[in-house]
């Protein structure tokens, strides 16, 4: 026992040293040094983001108005396409209407020129017959007063169609049946089908008195 507690007086304790303290001055100068890194770290972010945010306000109105203009190209061109279209189908359809009313007038024209025809053909023949009557040559003229009753049914010549009717009419008094059956087969005249043509005619009622007659003198032959 006395051992132990000499043991413990003559033996040395071992002391472990504490952390030198650092002087207060030094830790401010380091708690500003973090203060001052963070505060220019934080300045520089705002400053990035700020500056980020006002490139992209201007960087974004360029790319949409980029877009809007390709967009809009696009679109123009599609509407170019449909006016173009458009203009197409007006031009073929005033076209097509041009080409109908000329036509249509064409058409009118060539039948008035085909009426003035007949007509001056009919005339012909018609002066024809009465030089034939005149040399009481019935059979000739018989046979140029139906062919002038044919060009005045085409040509619509209300008075000269009667003419040539009453001229018809005189000269069957003075031939015979064998005379209409030469006409036939010598000249293809057939004096009932021009009267038929007649029948279907707007002003047959101013013919039909005539139109009768003659009839009945043919099949009277």
């Amino acid at each position: 026992m006395i051992s132990l507690i000499a043991f413990i007086k003559t033996t040395p304790t071992e002391v472990v040293p504490s952390p030198p303290i650092k002087p207060l001055n030094e830790t401010l100068e380091i708690l500003t040094k973090v203060n001052e890194f963070y505060d220019s770290a934080w300045s520089k972010l705002i400053f990035l983001l700020a500056g980020t945010f006002t490139l992209l306000s201007i960087i974004i109105p360029f790319i949409i108005q980029h877009f809007q203009n390709k967009s809009l190209k696009a679109s123009e061109k599609e509407l170019e396409g449909i006016i173009n279209l458009k203009i197409f189908e007006a031009k073929e359809e005033i076209k097509n209407e041009m080409e109908e009313k000329l036509n249509s007038s064409l058409k009118l024209y060539e039948k008035k020129i085909e009426s003035f025809k007949k007509g001056a053909k009919g005339h012909s023949l018609h002066l024809q017959a009465n030089f034939q009557i005149e040399k009481k040559n019935y059979f000739q003229g018989l046979k140029d007063y139906a062919r002038a009753l044919e060009c005045y049914i085409i040509s619509n010549d209300k008075t000269n169609i009667k003419t040539s009717l009453l001229g018809i009419s005189f000269c069957l008094d003075e031939i015979s049946s064998e005379d209409l059956e030469a006409l036939k087969r010598n000249y293809n005249i057939d004096i009932l089908e021009e009267l038929a043509k007649l029948e279907s005619h707007e002003d047959f009622d101013f013919y039909i008195d005539l139109i009768t007659e003659i009839k009945e003198k043919i099949f009277s032959k």
